[in-house]
């Protein structure tokens, strides 16, 4: 993601997501991405996808880590 190569870094984030799909640090990863390349609303969908899984599976709300990231890419 450092060196603009975008398409990789969004395609490492995502095998790392499928790999382990609660993981938060893989779905934080995959939110960084989206934004770098310039696609804040593919970002948003991503943490919506992974807000919904934490809930149905675990009953559980996204790290403050997650939240402070998103909240940067939204709109007050």
């Amino acid at each position: 993601m450092a060196a603009g190569a975008y398409s990789e870094a969004v395609e490492a984030a995502l095998a790392a997501v499928w790999a382990e799909p609660l993981r938060e640090s893989a779905n934080r990863m995959l939110v960084r991405v989206y934004a770098a390349e310039g696609n804040p609303s593919e970002a948003v969908r991503q943490y919506q996808r992974y807000r919904q899984l934490l809930h149905r599976e675990l009953r559980t709300p996204p790290m403050a880590q997650m939240e402070e990231l998103i909240q940067a890419l939204t709109p007050r």
